[in-house]
């Protein structure tokens, strides 16, 4: 079996153990499908829809694709070729036209962003950017201002952050730094009921906008290199105050994950990496009920930190690193929770 087939079936497999139902032993594993899609393709498919899902969305090279549980292609939408090596940019799912059902979010690396029904692939808008997409990433989307109607955010190569209403049009562009911007995360980082846009720069800065576009913070964390992080929202120590979490992809043994508060960007902590990480973070529940969270990175170490940073444990796996977010769900119904990774050029 080509690689590509298997990590596709182990990155199916961590979606669908996920899905809200009883947990249930699931046995040695087995292969229940694979599937032959092009010579690339996104390695962060999207379950679709995202309450219990019955499917899955993702991009292959200039293309956005639906297959259900079965493993059988639901549809294929051609999108053009892409620039270099393509698969840059990956998909995601929003309710842009506020009629309950969510649409794909997808893109070429060239700058072109577009809304599809998720029942046909049909494209419902599209837009061109000034400037290329930034590289390993993907766009995030809310109700930016109060319409019902879910806006759509992207950053690009030379550090702007756009808004797109939910007609395809430019809402607002922001640009505070010049190069690599991360994929954006939005969420009330404040507590104050409004959404924010956080993103990570190439110049060791991570950023909060409010959802106008404006600067709410910026806090500079040399050396840490975290345009290819994907920031991390959540309340890890249950005191009402968000906590951002984003990795960095410069070499930092031992402090390469970041702990920022999320009303005013202040540093609360490092957490332990060894090797350059990328997006490989998730939150997860400790046996004794607390929060915690996953740092991955490129030399295959998965380590679990506790909310005030200390190291609650760390594994070593094999292959060429763990660049994608990893999963967790009770998959051998023992109660406690398990974590699902997957790893470049291996098993």
């Amino acid at each position: 079996m080509r690689f590509s087939n298997l990590l596709w079936f182990l990155i199916f497999a961590a979606l669908w153990m996920t899905l809200p139902r009883e947990s249930v032993a699931l046995g040695d594993p087995s292969i229940v499908w694979t599937l032959e899609l092009g010579p690339q393709f996104a390695e962060c498919p999207v379950p679709y829809p995202s309450q219990s899902p019955n499917s899955l969305i993702f991009a292959t090279g200039g293309h956005v694709a639906r297959v259900d549980g079965s493993g059988k292609i639901l549809f294929q939408v051609d999108l053009g070729p892409e620039e270099g090596r393509g698969m840059m940019f990956w998909p995601s799912i929003a309710d842009v036209d506020g009629d309950g059902m969510e649409e794909i979010i997808a893109g070429r690396n060239d700058g072109f962003v577009y809304a599809l029904n998720a029942d046909d692939g049909d494209i419902l808008w599209e837009c061109q950017l000034p400037e290329r997409l930034t590289n390993y990433e993907w766009a995030d989307s809310a109700d930016l201002d109060g319409d019902g109607r879910a806006e759509v955010v992207v950053t690009t190569m030379y550090g702007w952050v756009y808004a797109i209403d939910d007609d395809g049009t430019i809402l607002w562009g922001s640009k505070m730094e010049d190069y690599r911007p991360s994929a954006p995360t939005i969420a009330d980082i404040d507590s104050d009921g409004e959404p924010e846009i956080v993103y990570g720069t190439a110049t060791r800065y991570m950023i909060a906008l409010n959802a106008q576009g404006d600067l709410e913070w910026a806090s500079f964390q040399p050396p840490h290199h975290l345009g290819r992080t994907v920031p991390l929202v959540a309340d890890l120590d249950k005191d009402g105050q968000a906590e951002v979490f984003g990795m960095s992809s410069m070499l930092s043994p031992g402090k390469g994950l970041v702990c920022l508060n999320g009303s005013d960007g202040d540093l609360l902590w490092y957490g332990l990496t060894i090797g350059k990480a990328y997006s490989g973070r998730a939150l997860t529940r400790f046996a004794d009920g607390s929060l915690g969270v996953l740092s991955c990175d490129k030399g295959g170490n998965i380590h679990a930190h506790q909310s005030d940073g200390a190291l609650r444990w760390h594994n070593r796996l094999s292959g060429r690193g763990v660049h994608n977010p990893p999963v967790t769900a009770d998959i051998d119904a023992d109660g406690n929770l398990e974590v699902v990774a997957t790893v470049r050029d291996t098993s």
